[in-house]
């Protein structure tokens, strides 16, 4: 099983915070290793979520460069967020 260190832990505990769910111990949200299909379904949640489009789609077009300047200016924070939770599904030689 390959683990999913960068971004994927941030998906977690996000939605760890949006489901409410209650804290660990010293009150700290637990962190727990995603497999791929969980993070590719926490990705797509989030992608729908923020920009209202499918986890795929946002991985196929920020692949591909196609979003415009003015897409990223409108949604900065949404799209700075995805496009750091999109490394772990990208090769390394990827854009």
């Amino acid at each position: 099983m390959r683990r999913y260190a960068k971004g994927v832990c941030n998906m977690a505990v996000e939605k760890r915070l949006v489901d409410d769910e209650p804290e660990g111990e010293n009150g700290l949200i637990p962190i727990r290793w995603l497999t791929e299909e969980e993070a590719l379904a926490e990705f797509d949640i989030s992608a729908r979520r923020r920009l209202n489009m499918s986890g795929e789609e946002f991985l196929r077009r920020w692949k591909a460069n196609d979003f415009s300047d003015e897409f990223k200016d409108e949604h900065h924070s949404a799209f700075a967020a995805l496009s750091i939770l999109v490394a772990p599904f990208v090769d390394d030689d990827a854009p």
